[in-house]
């Protein structure tokens, strides 16, 4: 039947933003179609003789002293100071100097987001940051940190996250505040992201007119305004309930949205009910072999469960409930099946990995349980296999209950098979995959064929970061005994030049870990071009990888091979980078420790030596010691880095002992104030280490026989007499060091 009317009329709260979608979508078709551009005009026209009058809309007012914003169907609160400067999200406020923009993107498809880097708002933030440092210089990160929206003014129902952060480079100091707005109405699968950044030139800040908490405060401000625009606050946006419930039927609903489903509109799939039978049939085979932790558990499921014999039962009840459909082509009907049980594998796995029973029952009680009887087992095995669900990417094939060791003989495993990442991740933790496998020898944690599994999975594309990062936890873990490093540490390496920051991580203190306790893995990360990574990964803004990654390369340089391979890849040069550029401040000082460490670590090379001690280095480094909190692990590392330059019998060396020098009444005070009052008991404490980076720093410095002297002066004498009496003397680094530094202050040294 044709369409008679000459117009469609739709009731929609946004009829201007979809009225804009059809124009964009008319004039793509248009242009497809007939070659030519054409632009469909949209004129506003009241619909009926009510909508001619003046309307109010019912919505929140600004705060005091502040102005509504309008963009992209979106509303803001920002001072009244602000002026536009282009209606497109850019204001200015010249007065107090500041930069605002805002920008609003378009929403995306949560499945969309699951299945790339940016599923949270984390992974964003951290990918911003690298744009917006890119062109800039001496940047550091002085925040970095999660964001709590703390307002709701017009009922909205979605799920809001965030992320601030505070940028400071030699032009410019800004704040910004990233914002994710999820299950969008009307149909609740898609997210939107949102910027705030307000900056200021970084003079305006070193005077004083502004500040960085000022410019957060103003970011935050706008940030927990924002708000869709909408004609009544009171009334949440109305929401597709029919479509949101048939896409949770069809199980196409994105799984991180399922809670949020259930909590905010009260819908969940039809299926939960076969679900809960699903752990109901689990749970009474458990419970034959005594493995509950309580006996009540079945019925804490409730009384409307379907009381399956087995739970593959269940499987087949939902399976045989999936709607037919008509096939065009010949094994569309099969394909849709397969696709539906995969689906279905995912949901069964959420709802059993403690969603039913929280806290009572999970993926991990199943792995942990012993089974004594053979038909237990095979059941038990086949719902974990079942979870995972390990099937032929080509949907034509149906998934085959095989055992992982019959399925790794595949020879394109990796390439042609697709596994329940979820299901994947929670098995690996709880140490049932490794038992699937061949067992390993006496002292290993991780067999061979284990080791290959890992491997191969973290450098598949089909894994997510959460599964990798899983993957680096266990390796981790199992670095205390023998293991297979030809097979790992290639992984590795591959996952160290991810784009994810997370992941780079994790890899960098896997390998961390793993070059503490096996000396070999140094020549094979040196072979394998990481000194190049490294330095890169010093570059990017992100104070865990640069944490990180500054231990792994004072891991790296015990030896002159491995010190020569950093310097020829440039990160000596990102070294004194980033020893500019940090701040001595809340947050930076586990930074400033890993990086004197290294900078220590490579003065033993003469080359670098020579090349740093021209950078002046010890300058900074001595005024850090002079700001740094007295008694701690930082002083005791910049003593460390200290002693290096002032070691030797080079010109410079001389010079920088008479510079550092100066600073003898700062360290012989702290000495004696750890010796008398905080103790030595602790061998393993950070005043120890203090204490002992003291002693060593001031034997260099006695080679000069002016600096003996002002020792003498500032009592260090009756300091030593205490130390030679305390712990302290009982280390082997410490001993022959006192007993030397004792003979030069006494006078009894064959160096005066």
């Amino acid at each position: 039947m044709a369409w008679k009317a000459e117009k469609l009329l739709v009731s929609c709260e946004n009829r201007h933003a979809l009225a804009q979608r059809i124009q964009v979508a008319w004039n793509t078709d248009y242009i497809f179609r007939f070659g030519q551009v054409r632009h469909l005009h949209l004129v506003k026209h009241p619909l009926s003789d009510e909508t001619r009058k003046e309307q109010v809309k019912l919505t929140v007012k600004p705060f005091k002293g502040c102005k509504q914003v309008l963009h992209h169907s979106h509303r803001f609160f920002v001072a009244n100071s602000y002026q536009d400067q282009d209606h497109a999200g850019h204001l200015l406020d010249q007065a107090r100097m500041l930069d605002l923009e805002i920008v609003v993107q378009e929403p995306v498809p949560i499945s969309n987001l699951e299945s790339s880097s940016y599923n949270h708002i984390r992974w964003v933030a951290l990918e911003y940051k690298q744009s917006i440092t890119l062109n800039l210089s001496h940047v550091v990160v002085i925040r970095s940190a999660p964001h709590h929206k703390r307002t709701n003014f017009n009922n909205d129902i979605c799920a809001w996250t965030g992320w601030e952060l505070i940028v400071r480079s030699s032009e410019t100091v800004q704040a910004v505040l990233l914002l994710r707005r999820q299950y969008v109405p009307p149909l609740a699968d898609s997210a939107q992201d949102f910027c705030i950044r307000v900056s200021s030139p970084r003079w305006v800040v070193e005077e004083g007119k502004v500040d960085e908490n000022l410019l957060l405060h103003e970011a935050r401000m706008i940030a927990d305004s924002t708000m869709p625009d909408t004609s009544n606050c009171t009334i949440p946006q109305q929401m597709y309930r029919d479509f949101i419930q048939a896409k949770l039927d069809a199980l196409v609903f994105p799984i991180s949205a399922l809670s949020w489903a259930e909590k905010s509109l009260g819908l969940k799939p039809t299926c939960e009910r076969e679900a809960r039978g699903f752990l109901k049939a689990c749970l009474v085979v458990l419970g034959s072999e005594y493995q509950l932790s309580s006996v009540s558990l079945p019925d804490e499921l409730g009384q409307d469960v379907p009381a399956f014999v087995t739970p593959q039962e269940a499987v087949h009840q939902v399976a045989r409930s999936m709607p037919r459909i008509e096939a065009e082509e010949d094994g569309e009907a099969a394909q849709a099946e397969n696709a539906w049980l995969a689906r279905v594998a995912k949901y069964f796995t959420y709802c059993l990995d403690g969603v039913l029973l929280p806290g009572r029952f999970d993926v991990s009680h199943i792995c942990k349980a012993v089974l004594v009887d053979s038909m237990s087992q095979s059941v038990i095995q086949e719902v974990l296999l079942f979870m995972l669900h390990i099937r032929p990417k080509d949907w034509s094939r149906p998934w085959e209950n095989k055992e992982i060791k019959k399925l790794l003989l595949e020879p394109d495993f990796f390439e042609e098979y697709e596994f329940n990442d979820h299901a994947m991740q929670a098995l690996l933790e709880c140490g049932w995959l490794a038992k699937q496998l061949k067992p390993p020898k006496e002292e290993e944690k991780l067999s061979w064929e284990f080791s290959q599994f890992l491997a191969k999975l973290l450098v598949s594309p089909s894994s997510s970061v959460d599964l990798k990062a899983a993957i680096c936890r266990t390796v981790i873990a199992s670095c205390s005994g023998p293991m297979h490093l030809e097979a790992l540490v290639p992984a590795i390496l591959s996952s160290l030049q991810q784009r994810n920051i997370h992941l780079k991580a994790y890899a960098t203190v896997t390998l961390v870990n793993i070059v503490r306790r096996h000396e070999p893995v140094k020549e094979m990360v040196l072979s394998m071009d990481a000194p190049a990574i490294l330095a890169e990964n010093l570059g990017i803004k992100d104070d865990d990888l640069i944490y990180y990654t500054l231990m792994l390369i004072t891991n790296l340089t015990k030896s002159t091979a491995h010190r020569f391979a950093l310097k020829k890849s440039g990160v000596v040069s990102e070294l004194l980078q980033l020893l500019r550029i940090i701040p001595l401040m809340p947050g930076k000082g586990r930074l400033l420790e890993e990086l004197a460490s290294s900078i220590g670590q490579l003065c033993n090379d003469e080359d670098i030596w020579v090349s740093l001690s021209e950078q002046k280095v010890v300058e900074r480094l001595l005024q850090l010691h002079v700001d740094a909190p007295s008694g701690g692990l930082l002083r005791a590392r910049i003593m460390f880095a200290l002693r290096q330059f002032s070691f030797g019998g080079h010109s410079l060396a001389a010079k920088f002992r008479e510079e550092i020098g100066h600073s003898l009444p700062v360290i012989i005070k702290e000495l004696k104030d750890i010796t008398e009052e905080r103790g030595l008991e602790s061998a393993n404490s950070a005043a120890t280490d203090c204490a002992v980076n003291s002693v060593l720093l001031l034997h260099t410095l006695a080679i000069s026989p002016k600096l003996v002297e002002e020792m003498r002066e500032l009592g260090l004498g009756n300091i030593l007499m205490m130390l030679r009496f305390s712990p302290l003397s009982a280390l082997d680094a410490v001993r022959e060091r006192l007993a030397g530094l004792w003979d030069s202050v006494n006078g009894t040294d064959a160096r005066q």
